[in-house]
């Protein structure tokens, strides 16, 4: 068996099967859109058992076997590109076959013929794999592939190419086979007199073959005049096919060796169907080795389209993720994300405006988990790194019901009550834009105490909301960090850049502003928001922004002012690398110039 399917059998079954219910209790394949990943991976593959193993993909169980998986992808990745791709071309699921043939069933040539191209296969795998010295968990693992040549050697020597059977894969169908040309011979030349006999009778020039009989197309009018066996009649009614009196025998002669033509052929196939059968655990090996090999080429060959990394698997529980990028989106157009959480800060609150890209970090990050979590490299930069999540818990999007009669707002309350009942310390929990569809100070209320349950519940977690009660506890609580979308308020349009460590404003008005509100009416709504809000947290989140704009000047400043510097010491060492090159040419010149005065008054004295 694959690897990852042996690890899964030895897993604790209570517990895969928690971890599936749990799965499916939040469909988060379906919410972060996973089957189009699978149906895009399947693309790659050539074998049909790696094609239902991509369809498949799932979160493995633990961390050592997401770790175990992720090594194998990255010495896939490895070898496909310092020794071009597996030698795998196409490979049919054989169990249905091996099964019939231990059982004693017989095989058909086509069935024959897949296992035998396996059994190549493995042997064009083993000799790429002789090049490759520095991938030790696939050069372990193909060792173990059976070596079966010897019965591809067998097949091969009976079933030719065009499949069909060779008349030396037994004697007695040599000697069959010898009988039917003699036979065939006789009555062609039977048949060229009985052709001249009878040519003013035949709508056709040539004698055909009708119910396994050799025969005359006779126009039906002279039908009469033809002795023999009437074997069938023409579509139209014009022309009957009869058998000519004097090759009935002949054709008697003719069935009977093409019936033990037949018995001999079935009884070589059923004698290679039980060496196949007595093989059957190698040869599902084969098939199942052969698969796995195509499967992680698929998942290579997905993550050089997208330039993903293997994310590292942290023991510490934490997301490290640099110039994230979601996988479905628009790759020309579509923004990184930088998301960093650790063991003190564990809980991120997501502020910004509607539209900004809040749902989509969410899910970003969610994804990215779950294909890591599933055995893929991830589209984010070099060293990305996660704690393994027994859970993705995600309440993303609209969870009306109306099977339940549930409302927006109950659907949302139903999802995160489900999951702030279940989750714990090693799960990852995405609440988007928690507590609204109610009052907003009930919904603030309610955001608050999600927080803080999540935090006595030790989960890694992402919320996205706009409550300003949310933002101005998250900046007096270590353990919680702002973060936010920016916004272009000289163009009024989301730049879809999140920003860890900053709250963010909501830009309600200028975004109803972009959207057509009359301007009327928002200096009705500035007018009483200047009169009943507390404009404290926007205040403060002026002066963070401000501030964070300095640091970031600052910083950029600092960066030219290094690559500046950066580029003098280039510079220099150009400059002295040259000088350097110039002494050594002078000295080789000097050299060869004392020498040529040397060999001079050589010759003179």
């Amino acid at each position: 068996m694959i690897p990852y399917s042996r690890e899964i059998q030895k897993h604790s079954l209570r517990e895969f099967f928690w971890i599936c219910y749990n799965l499916a209790m939040q469909d988060i394949y379906e919410k972060f859109e996973f089957q189009r990943i699978r149906e895009e991976i399947s693309l790659y593959t050539h074998s049909e058992l790696a094609n239902e193993m991509v369809l498949s993909l799932s979160m493995l169980p633990s961390k050592e076997e997401v770790e175990k998986e992720l090594s194998f992808l990255s010495e896939t990745i490895d070898a496909l590109d310092r020794f071009s791709s597996f030698p795998i071309d196409v490979s049919s699921k054989t169990d249905k076959y091996l099964t019939l043939a231990a059982k004693g069933g017989c095989l058909s040539v086509e069935e024959i013929e897949r296992i035998a191209h396996d059994i190549i296969l493995s042997k064009d795998i083993r000799r790429y794999f002789k090049e490759v010295d520095s991938s030790p968990l696939l050069l372990e693992f193909v060792s173990k592939i059976p070596n079966l040549d010897y019965l591809e050697k067998r097949i091969h020597s009976v079933i030719s190419p065009d499949l069909s059977i060779y008349d030396n894969a037994s004697d007695k169908l040599a000697s069959i086979r010898r009988a039917i040309r003699r036979t065939e011979a006789e009555m062609k030349k039977k048949l060229g007199a009985v052709l001249e006999e009878n040519r003013l009778f035949l709508s056709g020039d040539s004698l055909t073959m009708r119910n396994g009989h050799y025969v005359l197309p006779v126009a039906n009018a002279y039908k009469h005049r033809v002795k023999g066996m009437l074997q069938d009649v023409s579509s139209s009614g014009g022309t009957s096919f009869i058998e000519p009196e004097i090759l009935v025998e002949l054709n008697a002669k003719m069935l009977e060796l093409r019936n033990e033509e037949r018995e001999e052929i079935h009884r070589i196939l059923l004698e290679l169907s039980a060496s196949i059968g007595s093989n059957e655990e190698d040869l599902r090996l084969i098939n199942s080795s052969i698969a796995y090999l195509d499967f992680l080429s698929a998942k290579a060959q997905y993550s050089n389209k997208y330039h993903c990394h293997i994310a590292t698997i942290l023991e510490k529980s934490g997301i490290e993720f640099q110039e994230a990028r979601h996988p479905l989106l628009d790759q020309s157009r579509v923004v990184p994300n930088d998301f960093y959480l650790n063991e003190k800060t564990s809980l991120v609150v997501i502020s910004g405006p509607n539209a900004g890209g809040k749902t989509v970090a969410l899910k970003t990050i969610g994804l990215l988990i779950l294909m890591s979590q599933c055995g893929l490299a991830i589209p984010a930069h070099v060293g990305c790194a996660h704690s393994y999540f027994r859970n993705i818990y995600v309440d993303i999007g609209d969870s009306q019901s109306l099977s339940d009669n549930l409302s927006t707002f109950s659907g949302h309350m139903r999802n995160i009550g489900e999951i702030l009942s279940t989750c714990g310390g090693k799960d990852l929990v995405l609440l988007d834009e928690v507590g609204t569809g109610t009052s907003p100070k009930e919904g603030e209320a309610i955001a608050f105490a999600v927080i803080k349950t999540l935090q006595k519940k030790h989960s890694v977690s992402l919320i996205s909301s706009h409550f300003e009660g949310l933002k101005a506890y998250a900046l007096s609580h270590q353990e919680i960090t702002n973060a936010s979308m920016f916004f272009d308020e000289e163009n009024l349009e989301p730049t879809y850049r999140l920003k860890m460590g900053l709250p963010g404003e909501s830009f309600g008005l200028i975004v109803a502003k972009r959207f057509g509100l009359p301007e009327e009416t928002l200096s009705l709504a500035k007018e009483y928001l200047s009169n009943k809000e507390d404009l404290s947290v926007s205040s403060a989140i002026k002066k963070l922004a401000a501030s964070n704009k300095e640091v970031e000047d600052l910083k950029k400043s600092l960066l030219e002012e290094q690559e500046r510097i950066n580029n003098l010491e280039r510079q220099l060492k150009i400059r002295e690398h040259n000088l350097s090159e110039k002494e050594k040419k002078l000295h080789d010149e000097v050299d060869k110039e004392k020498a040529r005065l040397l060999e001079e008054y050589e010759d003179k004295l």
